[in-house]
């Protein structure tokens, strides 16, 4: 399956590699990433770490976009965070 290009980034998601972890790999410009995300028994979706990639602030957001459209698109509701303490979340309430 080809991936979805969301924000000029390609997403690539396989769910459930090992128990509540999954897969994602992000790309744009010729830079792929692998980001940690699995999902949370207590938010009820999917958290994403791309902090921990340690990317500079213009690109770590601009991934964020793309991550909140790609989840908003198949209705995921997910917790991005963006350093250690904040994050972002497309879901009504948390």
């Amino acid at each position: 399956m080809s991936p979805e290009l969301y924000h000029g980034w390609s997403i690539r998601f396989q769910k459930n590699i090992h128990m509540y972890c999954h897969n994602l790999t992000v790309e744009k410009e010729n830079r792929s990433y692998s980001i940690p995300c699995e999902d949370s028994p207590v938010f009820k979706g999917i958290v994403m770490w791309p902090y921990e990639l340690n990317l500079e602030s213009d690109l770590l957001q601009d991934l964020v976009t793309a991550l909140l459209k790609w989840a908003t698109s198949f209705n995921l509701e997910c917790l991005i965070y963006t350093s250690k303490t904040n994050y972002m979340t497309n879901a009504q309430q948390f």
